[in-house]
C-alpha cells in the first residue's frame, strides 16, 4: 500500500485535501501548515519532472515520499493543538479578568441595595476565587507552551489540560454565578435595569462564557488528535 495509506494514487491536492479534512485548529493556523505543505509537494514533484517524470507521475512520487497521511496528520496536529491552547489561555486569562473587573464596576454603581441573603457574599467570593485562579492556571499553562523543548514531552498533554482547565473553572464559576443570582434575583433585576451599560455587560458575559466554552471544547478536541496513534493501528 502506497505511503498515503487507504488514499492510494493521490496527486498532491487530493493529498492535500485529505490532510485538511483531519487537521483541527486555529483557522489561520491550520491554513498556513497546509500551504507549507502543498509548497513542499510542489518543490518536490518539480524536482521529479525536471528528472523526466511526467507531472501526474511526478505528483505521486512527491506524495509518496511526503508520508502517510496518519502519520503527518498526527504530527501536524500536534503544532496545532498548542497554538489552539495558546489562544484558548490567553482569551482565558484575559476574558475570566475582565469579566472580574466589569462585574465589580456593575456592582458598586448601586451600593444602596443590601438585605441580600448572607450566602450571597459567601458565593460572590467563591465565583471571584474560580473565575481568577482558571485565568492564572491558564496563564501558567500558556507560558509552558511557550517552551519548545524536550521537556514538554508531549506538548498535545498540556494543551489538553489547558482546554479542560477552561471548561471546569468557566463552568464552576457559571454555576456559583447563576446560583447567586437566583438567590439574589431582586437586587440583581435591579442592578441590571438600572443602567443601559449593565445590561450590556450582562449580554457580554454570555457570549464570552459561550465563546470560552467553544474554545476549551476546541482545545481539548485538537490535543486529542494530535495524540498518539490507538494500539493496534501502527503508524506507518
Amino acid at each position: 500500500m502506497s505511503t498515503a495509506e487507504g488514499f492510494p494514487e493521490l496527486d498532491v491536492e487530493g493529498y492535500v485535501h485529505h490532510l485538511g479534512q483531519r487537521l483541527r485548529g486555529p483557522g489561520r493556523a491550520r491554513r498556513d501548515v497546509l500551504q507549507e505543505v502543498r509548497d513542499g509537494l510542489d518543490d518536490a514533484s518539480d524536482a521529479h519532472a525536471v528528472q523526466g517524470a511526467d507531472r501526474r507521475e511526478a505528483e505521486r512520487l512527491a506524495v509518496a515520499e511526503f508520508g502517510a497521511l496518519d502519520r503527518i496528520a498526527r504530527e501536524l496536529q500536534r503544532e496545532l493543538a498548542v497554538r489552539q491552547a495558546r489562544w484558548t489561555a490567553a482569551w482565558s486569562a484575559l476574558a475570566l479578568v475582565l469579566l472580574w473587573l466589569l462585574w465589580d464596576l456593575v456592582w458598586a454603581s448601586r451600593p444602596d441595595l443590601g438585605g441580600a441573603p448572607p450566602v450571597v457574599g459567601g458565593l460572590s467570593r467563591l465565583t471571584d476565587v474560580l473565575g481568577l485562579s482558571t485565568a492564572a492556571a491558564c496563564l501558567a499553562g500558556l507560558g509552558l507552551l511557550q517552551f519548545r523543548s524536550s521537556l514538554l514531552g508531549r506538548p498535545e498533554r498540556i494543551a489538553s489540560v489547558v482546554g479542560r482547565l477552561t471548561l471546569c473553572g468557566v463552568g464552576a464559576a457559571t454555576t456559583t454565578s447563576l446560583v447567586m443570582t437566583v438567590v439574589n434575583l431582586r437586587d440583581t433585576a435591579a442592578v441590571l435595569t438600572s443602567a443601559p451599560l449593565n445590561g450590556a455587560v450582562a449580554c457580554f458575559t454570555l457570549a464570552g462564557v459561550g465563546a470560552l466554552v467553544v474554545s476549551g471544547r476546541r482545545c481539548v478536541r485538537a490535543a486529542e488528535l494530535g495524540g498518539p496513534a490507538p494500539a493496534g493501528r501502527p503508524t506507518p
